[in-house]
């Protein structure tokens, strides 16, 4: 959970892998209120998302940032006009996942 206090600037707030080289297995999984990166390496899968939906129009959206999927890690975006003063990622991970498996699951 990350702290923030407003102050009417645009600022960028995120969880990356530091030093993290993408690979073609990586991709988006959508949820309800919940925006999450899958990263592979190996047989290992880790997870991290941001509370929030991007995929609604700003007219329908009940949260007042952004949110970024990036090649490593997930971001929020804040705007001026951004109150929310907490900003929460979760982190998951599979140990021995056979990719090929979640590949045809998508």
């Amino acid at each position: 959970m990350v702290d923030y206090i407003p102050d009417g600037k645009s600022h960028e707030i995120s969880c990356r892998i530091k030093g993290y080289t993408p690979n073609k297995e990586d991709g988006s999984d959508p949820g309800e209120r919940l925006e999450m990166m899958n990263f592979y390496r190996g047989t290992i899968k880790l997870s991290i998302g941001a509370e929030g939906d991007s995929s609604y129009p700003k007219e329908f959206e009940e949260y007042d940032y952004d949110i970024d999927l990036l090649s490593n890690g997930v971001s929020y975006v804040t705007e001026a006009q951004t109150r929310t003063t907490r900003f929460l990622f979760g982190v998951a991970w599979l140990l021995n996942t056979v990719i090929r498996i979640f590949r045809y699951m998508s």
